[in-house]
C-alpha cells in the first residue's frame, strides 16, 4: 500500500499530521515550551481543523485532525492576510482552496513558533523539517 505523506489537506476528512525538529533536534526545551506550542496550534487551527489528539515529544509531535467544512474555511479565511494571493495561487495552480489555505496556517504556525524557539535559545535557522507530513485517515485501523 502506497502512503502518500503529503496528502493535500482536504475538507471534512481525518488527517494524522506530524513532524519533526530539523535533523532530529529538539523543538520542545521545557514546560512552557508546550504550553505555548498548543496556544499556537489553538490560535492558528481552531477555526480550521477539529483536534482530537496529539502527541508532543522533545524532538516530534503527532495530532489526530479533521478538516473542517469547505464553508467553515473560507468563512475562518476571511480575514486572512494575504488571502488574494492566495486563491489566486491555488486557482493557477489548479489546487483545492481549502488545502491551501490550511497548509499556509500550518507555514505561519511553524514560522512563529521558530520564531520564539530561537529567541529563547538563540539559534538560526528552519526548527522544523521543510515539509511538514500529513497522512489521510482513511479506515478505523489507522
Amino acid at each position: 500500500m502506497k502512503t502518500d505523506f503529503y496528502a493535500p489537506l482536504e475538507a471534512d476528512c481525518f488527517f494524522h499530521i506530524y513532524n519533526r525538529g530539523n535533523d532530529g533536534i529538539k523543538i520542545f526545551y521545557n514546560n512552557g515550551n508546550y504550553e505555548y506550542f498548543l496556544k499556537k496550534f489553538d490560535k492558528y487551527f481552531s477555526n480550521y481543523l477539529n483536534i482530537y489528539t496529539y502527541c508532543l515529544l522533545p524532538n516530534h509531535f503527532h495530532f489526530l485532525v479533521s478538516v473542517k467544512s469547505e464553508a467553515e474555511v473560507l468563512i475562518a479565511s476571511k480575514k486572512m492576510k494575504g488571502l488574494d494571493r492566495i486563491k489566486k495561487y491555488a486557482f493557477e495552480n489548479h489546487y483545492d482552496i481549502v488545502a491551501v489555505i490550511v497548509s499556509e496556517q500550518f507555514r505561519r504556525f511553524f514560522i512563529a513558533y521558530s520564531k520564539a524557539i530561537n529567541n529563547q535559545t538563540g539559534r538560526h535557522g528552519s526548527l522544523f523539517t521543510k515539509k511538514f507530513r500529513r497522512k489521510k485517515v482513511n479506515t478505523l485501523n489507522y
